[in-house]
């Protein structure tokens, strides 16, 4: 309005053309030459002056944030019980067209689907020398220079949060995405096949899109396990039996597994039937060679 009157709210709706509940007077009848952006408040008079384009015009400088993009590679990988960690995308590519610094930017990775209380996201340590990435403790260095910190990762509901600082920008984001890493701690993980999702914040308010890749788990079979502690007894001539162990114990790792055999070997039977071993109850006659 030339005349000073209200201001555009540009959270609404701009009409230009008739609307019978406004005043005629202040329809557009005419071309659209133009629009300007000022970065200051008008007193009604600048704007007039504006309007007869008798006045110096403000500029304003308008800045769009790009987004940052994320793009994983398809398919997936396999961790192997008991592994150190498998990576998760050793080719994964992060981009911000702005191409400012990432300071304040945050990688987010979770297992968004078929996790467990024992997986575990992790930063895998690369090395210290020129380009690697180094993790000390909870701040990475890229060339000795400290451009992120990391946090989390423990579990399916505890995401692996790393947060840069002023030194990083999209190439660093993107070394550290690298050596994300898969792995866990369970000696009878479970095989359902895990959804591993990442996602980068710019710092200035860009989010990129998620972007995900499976990781399959490969189980081993455990040896069964058996404790027990050696009594080292001396048996008396005509005695009552002696007990040869104590505190035993036999299991299994896996579940649903059970125990199909126990060897047991006694050595130097002399005495031929005289010698008996009792077990559960039974006694079993001990002969040199046999079993």
């Amino acid at each position: 309005d030339p005349r000073g009157g209200e201001a555009i709210d540009p959270t609404t709706n701009l009409f230009f053309g008739a609307r019978q509940d406004l005043d005629p007077d202040r329809f557009l009848d005419g071309a659209l030459d133009g629009i300007r952006l000022y970065d200051k408040t008008f007193s009604a008079a600048e704007i007039y002056d504006l309007y007869t384009d008798n006045s110096a015009r403000g500029n304003v400088s308008v800045t769009v944030n790009n987004p940052p993009t994320l793009s994983m590679a398809t398919g997936g990988e396999t961790y192997s019980e008991n592994g150190s960690g498998q990576i998760v995308d050793a080719t994964i590519t992060i981009a911000d067209a702005d191409g400012v610094d990432f300071d304040g930017a945050v990688l987010t990775t979770t297992i968004s689907g078929n996790g467990t209380a024992n997986d575990r996201l992790f930063v895998m340590h690369e090395g210290d020398g020129a380009g690697q990435l180094e993790v000390d403790g909870a701040t990475l260095r890229i060339n000795s220079t400290a451009v992120a910190t990391v946090s989390g990762g423990i579990g399916n509901t505890d995401p692996l949060l790393v947060t840069f600082n002023a030194n990083a920008d999209a190439a660093d984001a993107q070394a550290v995405a690298r050596r994300i890493a898969f792995s866990n701690l369970s000696n009878d993980p479970s095989t359902a096949q895990r959804t591993v999702s990442l996602q980068v914040t710019d710092g200035d308010g860009g989010t990129s899109a998620s972007d995900s890749r499976t990781m399959d788990i490969t189980s081993i079979n455990d040896a069964p396990t058996l404790t027990a502690t050696a009594s080292n007894p001396t048996f008396a001539e005509n005695g009552s039996a002696v007990s040869l162990f104590s505190g035993a114990s036999i299991g299994v790792t896996e579940a649903g597994q059970t125990i199909e055999q126990l060897v047991f070997t006694i050595t130097n039977v002399t005495d031929g039937s005289s010698e008996l071993i009792g077990i559960d109850g039974n006694d079993i006659t001990l002969t040199h060679g046999t079993n």
